[in-house]
């Protein structure tokens, strides 16, 4: 084995890390950001990566397809967040989607690139 990599999407990407990890295996939309995460913590700034994963932890939470097609529609990786098959119970409504921008603007500042736009 040359590497490990955690799964779950990141959600203990920390603990993952402190017990030997070289990474982890996320979905695409937030990935630049939990690459940071890993790049604090090979700093040794654990303080500063467990706070940023704190901050993200619960948009990894909500990940869901609607949920990745959202982030990416609101990064300008896509132009609409249209599915082949309706999202059904997990389409995302006014208040999930309000949810989601409060959550957004705690981590707008270390977002380098394909930052959020509007809604």
């Amino acid at each position: 084995v040359k590497a490990i990599f955690g799964g779950f999407g990141g959600r203990v990407l920390p603990d993952e890390l402190r017990r030997g990890a070289n990474g982890c295996m996320p979905a695409c939309e937030i990935a630049d950001l939990l690459a940071k995460v890993m790049e604090l913590w090979w700093q040794g700034d654990e303080a500063r990566a467990r706070d940023l994963h704190n901050r993200l932890l619960p948009l990894i939470i909500r990940e869901n397809q609607p949920f990745m097609r959202y982030i990416l529609k609101r990064r300008g990786v896509f132009s609409n967040t249209l599915q082949r098959a309706p999202a059904g119970v997990d389409a995302l409504d006014a208040d999930d989607r309000r949810e989601i921008s409060t959550l957004l603007d705690a981590i707008k500042d270390d977002v380098e690139y394909y930052p959020f736009g509007p809604e």
